[in-house]
């Protein structure tokens, strides 16, 4: 047996995050789940993992309250509560009060209002060093935030955490920026941190700096990034955007990264443990 990690393509193109893990007895984990426009697809390739059948989520986690993150999960409990079951929902959100005041954009507070009004028993609020255990996988808590960020006020607070599953370690950020970034490389060693695999920060550009990413020294890099933002085109051609894609990019190819997953090329399943010597 193994362990699948999915790496869920969008039903547009708008950026989102959206994983899917399937444990080698089958449980299902989910990673955040994308917009309210991937609420349908998501729950389309959850039943198909489950021939059908009405699909046990044992864990799913919330990176951060950014639409493209939360919204999926907000509109399958509005509108399709009924076809599937949510065991745990684990997130650590900032409070209300400051992102209402500082009208941060893309603010998710419906989804989250929506899911606590409907999950809030199986609502799991982590702190760091919590571990959580679904069959063979295991999730360590390495960041969460209690701060008020003076820039990239939501990404700052995205929950940051290493999956464990057969021998390997994958690095998920979520949308997590330069500042909160700096902060996990002080409160944890290089060695902590060195993943094989890692879920690039904020879509892969104007995330994390280039001395995390040494310090994980990735053998696979997981790009939620759509085909615009892969090659910065603001509609005029390559790198005419003004987002750092092409710049990150390099720091990959700097550090010898052989193995790239795209969300633009659709929707893709790894298998653990993987085998980097194989192009």
């Amino acid at each position: 047996m193994s362990t699948l990690l999915y790496q869920i393509h969008s039903a547009t193109p708008i950026q989102m995050m959206s994983y899917v893990i399937k444990t080698e007895n089958g449980k299902l984990i989910v990673v955040d789940g994308g917009n309210t426009a991937d609420a349908c697809s998501l729950l389309d390739f959850l039943y198909s993992l489950t021939n059908g059948e009405k699909p046990t989520i044992d864990c799913w986690f919330i990176t951060h309250s950014h639409t493209d993150h939360a919204d999926a999960l907000g509109e399958i409990m509005k509108n399709s509560f009924d076809k599937l079951e949510v065991k745990k929902v684990v997130w650590h959100l900032i409070d209300d009060d400051f992102f209402n005041r500082v009208q941060a954009p893309a603010y998710a507070k419906e989804s989250t209002d929506i899911i606590e009004k409907m999950l809030g028993d199986a609502v799991y609020v982590a702190e760091v060093g919590d571990k959580i255990t679904v069959d063979n996988v295991e999730f360590e808590i390495i960041y969460v935030s209690e701060d008020k960020f003076e820039y990239d006020l939501i990404n700052n607070t995205s929950m940051a955490f290493i999956m464990r599953a057969e021998g390997q370690k994958v690095l998920f950020l979520g949308d997590l920026a330069e500042e909160a970034g700096n902060r996990v490389l002080q409160m944890h060693s290089p060695e902590k941190l060195k993943c094989d695999i890692v879920q690039m920060a904020h879509h892969g550009q104007n995330g994390v700096n280039f001395d995390f990413y040494k310090a994980v020294k990735p053998k696979m890099c997981l790009w939620t990034t759509p085909k615009w933002l892969w090659d910065n085109d603001a509609g005029l051609g390559y790198n005419t955007h003004t987002f750092k894609t092409i710049e990150t990019r390099s720091w990959m190819d700097e550090l010898g990264v052989k193995h790239h997953v795209k969300e633009y090329e659709g929707t893709k399943e790894i298998t653990l443990p993987f085998d980097f010597s194989k192009k």
